[in-house]
């Protein structure tokens, strides 16, 4: 059974203006529905979560979820939704938007027919704050709701796979070429070397609750993250450029804990790896990776 405390005032989230909010603050009923906020705990538990967090959890009858809505300044015509999702008991910050604008240089409309995760923080208050709306959810019902989709697997259509496919290629090529010029050494050969023997990819699974997802190379020991602030299965995305390919050396980028790089998003805990290791090995898909049509896109430009 849910309960839903109202409170009065909106605060200010470091980094971005908000609007003050006057009377009983009331978020967007989609930012308190059970669908968003199940399937929040879902990709947390894919992506996030470890034995540790299961047993802050452990004995407990009812997840408390804090929610508000967000007032950033938006830009004219600008007509998305954003929200903050506070669970105190697993000590994380989500924040989600709803996109709803257009690009016009681009000739392009982004429209989010839900909330989508954008931001994952830790930590976060260990007391409700002001402004948001307190929602109880059964902690059985939300472990059975990760634990029976903890394998599901879903990819996209061949046409955006092939996307995935070539922006791979792509990042690999430039950072293989970008070493070679640098003068550093690759373990596994230079650009020449590894273009002419059969490379393969593994891309993890799609969540609707995010546009986002992860790759492995696994000649390289390479992990690819890709992300857009837009849908990942548009292909008008792909054409314009919108998708953001990021590399992580495993051997050179993996820490035990981030406190060990303050200040820099470079590396990765050994935990995250892992994690996402198992989402592209155990539930990912094998793609072949072709790096001749690299060379040869490169040719035409």
């Amino acid at each position: 059974m849910k309960k839903i405390i109202f409170l009065c005032l909106a605060l200010l989230m470091p980094g971005l203006s908000f609007s003050a909010q006057g009377g009983a603050v009331v978020p967007p009923k989609e930012l308190m529905q059970t669908e968003l906020l199940h399937d929040v705990v879902w990709h947390l538990y894919r992506w996030y979560l470890d034995e540790r967090d299961a047993d802050k959890l452990g004995g407990k009858d009812d997840v408390v979820f804090w929610v508000r809505e967000l007032k950033p300044k938006l830009d004219a015509g600008d007509k998305s939704l954003f929200g903050e999702i506070l669970i105190p008991d697993l000590d994380v910050d989500v924040m989600v938007k709803k996109a709803d604008y257009k690009v016009p240089e681009l000739n392009l409309t982004v429209k989010n027919d839900r909330f989508k995760i954008v931001n994952i923080s830790r930590p976060c208050p260990a007391k409700m704050p002001d402004g948001y709306a307190a929602v109880s959810e059964n902690y059985q019902v939300l472990k059975n709701y990760a634990h029976d989709k903890r394998v599901l697997a879903r990819f996209p259509s061949e046409e955006i796979t092939v996307r995935f496919q070539a922006a791979a290629v792509e990042a690999i090529r430039n950072e293989l070429l970008g070493r070679e010029k640098a003068g550093l050494e690759n373990k596994f050969g230079s650009w020449d070397e590894v273009r002419k023997q059969p490379q393969t990819l593994l891309l993890a699974p799609l969540l609707e609750v995010a546009n986002e997802t992860w790759s492995f190379w696994e000649t390289g020991k390479m992990l690819i993250k890709f992300s857009s602030d837009l849908d990942l299965e548009n292909p008008a995305v792909w054409k314009k450029g919108n998708v953001a390919v990021k590399l992580y050396n495993i051997e050179q980028q993996t820490v035990v804990s981030l406190d060990e790089v303050p200040g820099s998003n470079a590396y990765m805990t050994r935990d995250q790896v892992g994690r996402v290791l198992f989402n592209c090995i155990v539930l990912g898909r094998k793609l072949p990776l072709d790096f001749a049509a690299a060379d040869a896109r490169q040719a035409k430009k």
